[in-house]
């Protein structure tokens, strides 16, 4: 009788593991290198910081890939550089968000970092080079695609560019017109559905692709049961990328396999942990750093026209919730009539002066720094709009209300990549929900550092802010 409870299987690679197995052990190693190189001896202080250390790696690491993705030994050694120096951080900031005081000596700090990037350096250079050497003696398996559509052609596409798998794709089977078939995908066309069993003998081969659309979900049963006659490995590849996806994801429940569909990428306690880290840490640090400017514009604010010094707005957050947004005042005050929010657009005489300067440097963002503190805003994500405006365009822009599945950032993936300030079209907010549900469908720390190290550029650029 056949059991759920081995229908998922987690395929974690053996070298996945002695990755991780060979990085700890350095790394104990490195922390007795910076006692070395210290005053110090060992002490609870020093098993704490461990402790921290391999929280943090075990939830950082895996959601940036560092042990899951092959990159070349160069680039390897840079991304592991990158994560190393964001993990050390992340971990200064738990100790100074949370008050912990361990007392270590700085060249303890220096020497444990510095022995710790040598063995990521280690770890990744000889994984490299096993995996070359390893590829220099594999043998390739022949392998058949069954299809020849989009998640056809993405499969071979795939195969063929991942030097690391021995598949090789020697055709594709079909019960569609052989030319057709050829233009979507570039492989021969070796024949139809009956003739699978005939094909997998006379070209050796030791793998069928099932990759049909779900549309011809009769044929992908007939697929099944051909390849079932040959002892052959047998892949199904379920055609997803017909759905309205967002941030999709297999798990398994009691043995049934599941797939997520549309869920939030915070919806994992990892996940929300990690992006919350970040945002506390580089908030607060921002917050100190920039406390005399916060200082200048309120009083410039205060002193250039009448009103308060911040102006706050109802807008949407994670999971639509409702929060109040702070920023510096740049506008004259006026009133709109009920239920009405008219954006700022360029020469508008609401804006002040200095309003104009504010708005066109984003300066009159500051404030959400604290919005982040409170919880309601991250560093990274959509850019919330008016409330009113989010009704509006919820009826006009399909999957419009999908951008609220994260909580909404002071930068964002659009904003980073021009769609910043006025959208007076509907054309330019479909752009920029376009851009926000591609952020969360790739959400990653490592994307978010991305796009904050190019906010400053896109800042200088000026496109689309009054």
């Amino acid at each position: 009788m056949f059991s759920t409870s081995k229908l998922i299987r987690r395929h974690s690679p053996l070298s996945f593991w002695a990755q991780w197995i060979a990085l700890l052990v350095l790394l104990i190693v490195a922390g007795f290198v910076g006692l070395a190189f210290s005053d110090e001896t060992l002490a609870d202080s020093h098993r704490l910081l461990g402790v921290l250390l391999a929280a943090i790696l075990c939830l950082f690491y895996p959601r940036v890939g560092v042990f899951t993705r092959y990159r070349p030994p160069g680039a390897a050694l840079m991304f592991v550089t990158a994560a190393w120096s964001v993990a050390i951080l992340a971990l200064l900031g738990v100790l100074f968000v949370f008050g912990i005081t361990l007392h270590l000596d700085r060249d303890f700090l220096v020497a444990f970092y510095l022995a710790g990037w040598f063995a990521h350096a280690v770890v990744v250079l000889a994984t490299s080079y096993l995996f070359e050497s390893a590829r220099s003696r594999r043998i390739e398996a022949p392998v058949v695609i069954v299809g020849s559509g989009e998640l056809a052609r993405r499969i071979h596409w795939g195969l063929s560019r991942n030097s690391f798998l021995p598949d090789k794709v020697v055709g594709i089977v079909d019960d569609v017109d052989p030319e057709a078939a050829t233009d979507s995908v570039d492989a021969p066309f070796l024949g139809r559905l009956d003739d699978l069993n005939w094909v997998v003998q006379n070209y050796d081969v030791q793998k069928v692709y099932i990759a049909l659309p779900l549309s011809r979900s009769a044929q992908v049963q007939k697929a099944l049961s051909l390849a079932a006659e040959s002892s052959i490995d047998v892949i199904w590849a379920p055609d997803i990328f017909a759905l309205d996806l967002l941030n999709p994801g297999v798990r398994e429940l009691a043995g049934v396999p599941l797939l997520a569909v549309s869920e939030s990428p915070l919806s994992s306690l990892g996940g929300a942990y990690v992006k919350s880290l970040i945002d506390v840490v580089l908030a607060t640090s921002a917050i100190v750093i920039l406390s005399p400017l916060f200082l200048l514009i309120a009083i410039a604010v205060r002193l250039s026209s009448n009103g308060p010094v911040f102006y706050k707005q109802e807008r949407h957050g994670w999971d639509g919730a409702i929060f109040e947004i702070w920023k510096f005042r740049s506008m004259r005050t006026h009133l709109e009539g009920e239920g009405k929010v008219t954006q700022a657009t360029r020469n508008d005489n609401r804006v002040t002066p200095l309003g104009r300067f504010l708005r066109r440097t984003s300066l009159d963002e500051l404030p959400q720094l604290f919005n982040v503190i409170n919880g309601t805003m991250s560093m990274v994500g959509p850019r919330p709009h008016a409330v009113v405006h989010n009704y509006e365009y919820a009826q006009k822009i399909g999957s419009y209300m999908s951008r609220h599945r994260i909580k909404p950032g002071i930068t964002g993936w659009a904003q980073v990549n021009g769609l910043r300030g006025e959208t007076d079209t509907l054309e330019k907010m479909s752009r920029r929900v376009v851009m926000d549900i591609e952020y969360i469908n790739r959400w990653s720390p490592g994307l978010d550092l991305w796009i904050l190290l190019r906010t400053p550029v896109a800042l200088l650029s000026r496109r689309g802010a009054y």
